[in-house]
């Protein structure tokens, strides 16, 4: 008799923690149901750990053990440990995926996503999921499927989501299909004008067409909204670089490694800036730099060091890293002009002419070497073949103006001072940051006896870094 009043008290003590722990799991989902909704950050953090007082070894205890980690790995195995015991829930599924997208596991994220998706019901968890869908093709360089997710998260949404215009509209600007990607960051825009990406990556664009002052304004507004992000200096100073305001630029690759770049290119676009404004003992230190973390050694780097050691009068150092910059690219026309300038500067002037003469045999339609022959011409003080040679890197490439700045600098010396000032104004019009075409204004108007004007250019030139205008506003206009 007594055995048989233990076991029915045991059963129904068994019965009685049975129920006791479905109503547990009950309030667990009830209070995991409301957390979803939820927008109040603290609110949402309370619910999730009463969760996890009532209910911990339930799925949704281990779900709001996930939410509550900071680490990825964990989060990942309490995800699965949650899906074992339930597995038709879609946030399970994307949280999971999220775990994943932040280890880079992108295609491991995407199988999630899409179980997600069969058990999501309603239109903001579908838009949440392809949104994430498209998100983890994007990564993974599969932009036509990426686009196709956003699409569908648009839809959705209604289109009046900003995030997925701005990421749809990436996908666009990495397939080259500027318009759509320029008027997905519009709409981005329109939703919400305080997404400084979405001006960011519209300067992308603006730099790809060749339009960098357009770039500069957009970049403009995107540090006007997070003054604090590195990777914006660093695009505005390439677009500073392009229009050849060196010192702007060095202003914001300097920024940027402040504020924590430590890429290995904004140290290569630093030395660029800071070579092309004379500081060449500095370029050399910041492209060893970007070498040492990491930058693909490529013919532009290895040239550019070579061209700084030409500078700093290391002309053995300059041939090694200049025949480096060649055996990369052996087409590569700058490196062979400046393999010319090096031997010019070792003294043997006529082994630099040679040299360009050889090249220009390979080469006849290169504008670069005609333009470095005028140079070579023109430091042996023969204007009037450095003149000659010039102009003919002006008929092949009449677009630069630094080769009209030359030409004029030439014509002054000859005397022809009409022809200078024509140059002159051709170089402005084609670059008004081009500061030697604003120190040689300066001189034509010294020598015209208008020294109020010839000062402003000297200033102007000076302000965008030119050193000789800086020498010469301290000469003539202090």
């Amino acid at each position: 008799m007594k055995k048989h009043v233990v076991f029915l008290f045991v059963l129904c003590f068994s019965s009685i923690s049975l129920f006791a722990q479905n109503n547990s799991v009950a309030e667990a989902e009830r209070i995991f149901r409301l957390s979803l909704t939820e927008k109040n950050k603290d609110t949402k953090k309370q619910q999730r750990q009463k969760i996890i007082e009532i209910a911990p070894e339930s799925a949704y205890g281990y779900f709001a053990k996930a939410w509550i980690s900071t680490d990825d790995t964990e989060q990942i195995r309490l995800l699965e440990k949650a899906i074992s015991l339930k597995s038709d829930e879609y946030v399970f599924y994307n949280n999971l995926g999220n775990a994943k997208q932040n280890l880079q596991k992108y295609s491991e994220a995407i199988v999630d996503f899409e179980k997600g998706l069969k058990f999501a019901t309603d239109d903001d968890s579908k838009q949440l999921l392809c949104s994430n869908l498209g998100w983890s093709y994007q990564n993974l360089g599969k932009y036509v499927e990426s686009i196709s997710y956003f699409d569908k998260a648009l839809q959705y949404n209604n289109y009046q989501n900003a995030s997925d215009y701005n990421n749809r509209g990436w996908n666009y600007y990495k397939l080259k299909e500027y318009d759509k990607a320029m008027l997905d960051f519009d709409n981005c825009l329109r939703i919400n004008p305080n997404i400084e990406w979405a001006y960011r990556n519209q300067a992308y664009i603006k730099n790809d067409l060749q339009k960098h002052e357009e770039a500069i304004a957009l970049l403009d507004k995107a540090i006007g909204l997070n003054g604090s992000d590195a990777s914006m200096y660093n695009t505005r100073g390439w677009a500073k670089q392009k229009l050849d305001m060196y010192k702007e630029a060095i202003a914001d690759f300097e920024k940027s490694i402040a504020l924590g770049n430590k890429a290995n290119y904004v140290y290569n676009n630093l030395g660029y800036s800071q070579s092309s404004l004379g500081f060449y003992q500095n370029a050399i230190t910041h492209f060893k730099k970007a070498l040492e973390l990491g930058y693909t050694p490529d013919e532009y780097i290895y040239g550019n060091l070579g061209n700084a050691y030409i500078e700093t009068s290391n002309y053995a150092e300059a041939n090694t890293y200049l025949n480096k910059s060649l055996a990369i690219n052996p087409k590569y026309e700058w490196t062979m002009c400046k393999l010319a300038r090096n031997l010019y500067k070792m003294k043997n002037v006529r082994a630099g002419i040679e040299k360009i003469d050889e090249f220009l045999k390979t080469y006849p339609n290169s504008a670069d070497l005609y333009f470095e022959k005028a140079y070579l011409a023109s430091e042996d003080k023969d204007f009037k073949n450095g003149e000659k040679f010039i102009s003919k890197s002006i008929e092949l490439n009449p677009k630069n103006s630094m080769a009209y700045s030359n030409r004029s600098y030439y014509n002054l010396e000859l005397g022809h001072d009409k022809k200078a000032m024509a140059d002159i104004d051709i170089a402005i019009s084609l670059n008004s940051k081009n500061g030697l075409a604003w120190n040689n204004k300066g001189s034509y108007l010294k020598k015209a006896g208008k020294e109020q004007e010839a000062c402003e250019c000297f200033k102007k030139a000076m302000e965008l870094g030119e050193i000789r205008g800086k020498n010469n506003y301290q000469k003539f206009c202090n």
